[in-house]
């Protein structure tokens, strides 16, 4: 059960990758009892759960990431070089989309 991962005094922080309707309520749960943050996108399913996670976070003191698992995927390493590279020209934003599917293929 996350919470007697998140209440265990030995616990510094949680790492949350659980469904994302289940991770502000976590988060809040970390805030109140001293934990610090990493979680997977998204904070929360809707816009004023996700600022009362961040708020509980800042008002505790704590520390909150989120993470974007395909940072380190090999295409989005590809891309990242191709920008510093200046393979596509002056680059302004990049807005990708993917699924699993595809991107297994493309790996």
């Amino acid at each position: 059960d996350a919470m007697d991962v998140i209440t265990d005094p030995e616990v510094d922080a949680v790492w949350i990758c659980s469904p994302s309707q289940f991770h502000a309520d976590q988060i809040k749960a970390c805030a109140a009892n001293g934990k610090h943050v990493f979680c997977e996108k998204p904070i929360a399913t809707d816009l004023a759960e996700t600022v009362e996670a961040i708020n509980e976070m800042n008002e505790a003191g704590l520390k909150l990431m989120i993470g974007l698992q395909r940072r380190f995927d090999q295409n989005f390493i590809r891309v990242k070089k191709a920008i510093i590279d200046k393979e596509v020209g002056d680059t302004i934003m990049v807005r990708c989309c993917c699924s699993n599917l595809l991107f297994d293929r493309l790996v």
